[in-house]
């Protein structure tokens, strides 16, 4: 998804210390954003080299920041959705809004 000198999108804000220590320990730049609008105002020179949403603890949140992202147009940051087993059925009808998920 990126290279260890790029930095990742991941929402929600807080990130969940599971996922915040993995990232950690890769070696990954990350910064946790809620929505849509504060990633912009964070988003490094470069642009974001992914994101990361989570929607387990908070789908509504999720598939709104999802929405926005992808209503500006731009398909070039690739997103991993993390989703919980329950979940499996939202992502029929939503899988232009992701480019892959990890249960």
């Amino acid at each position: 998804m990126a290279t260890r000198d790029s930095m990742i999108a991941v929402v929600p804000d807080p990130a969940s210390p599971e996922l915040a220590r993995t990232l950690d320990l890769a070696g990954y730049a990350w910064k946790a954003v809620s929505a849509a609008e504060p990633a912009a105002d964070h988003e490094p020179p470069g642009g974001w080299a992914g994101a990361i949403v989570d929607i387990t603890t908070d789908p509504d949140g999720g598939w709104a920041f999802l929405r926005s992202i992808r209503k500006q147009g731009d398909r070039s940051i690739p997103v991993m959705l993390l989703v919980g087993g329950a979940q499996l059925s939202d992502l029929e009808h939503r899988d232009e809004l992701f480019d892959d998920f990890c249960l």
